[in-house]
């Protein structure tokens, strides 16, 4: 039996077939994120702070040192989103082990917000 991989190696793609497939996950990432960004915007919050909660959401205690590992954003970026989220008490924020780290947990009001943003999206996957 073939490995379907090697059949479908980008290699073998020439360059229209490839700018389609750049085509495709544009408009299906726009499609995917559509509903769940209208949500979003009615509370004045953008997809980082989505991926924030989902990220916070999965783990019990996450540092904020593993989140920016995580979301590869800027300590400024993710500072500007946790103290909104932290204001708007969708996350708890707590010393960690000792007084340099910070433990990051979702309240009742951030799990209710992300179960509303990945059920959108999930919806959408099946």
């Amino acid at each position: 039996m073939s490995d379907i991989n090697k059949l479908l190696s980008p290699l073998f793609l020439e360059e229209q077939e490839i700018r389609k497939l750049i085509e495709l996950l544009f408009f299906s990432y726009r499609d995917f994120t559509f509903d769940s960004n209208i949500v979003l915007e009615k509370i004045n919050f953008t997809r980082t702070h989505y991926r924030v909660i989902y990220f916070v959401g999965k783990q019990k205690k996450i540092t904020i040192k593993e989140l920016l590992k995580i979301l590869q954003i800027t300590k400024q970026n993710l500072s500007r989103v946790l103290d909104q989220l932290v204001k708007n008490e969708y996350i708890n924020m707590e010393i960690g082990y000792d007084k340099r780290s910070k433990n990051l947990t979702l309240t009742n009001k951030g799990f209710e917000l992300e179960k509303k943003l990945s059920d959108i999206q999930i919806k959408k996957i099946k």
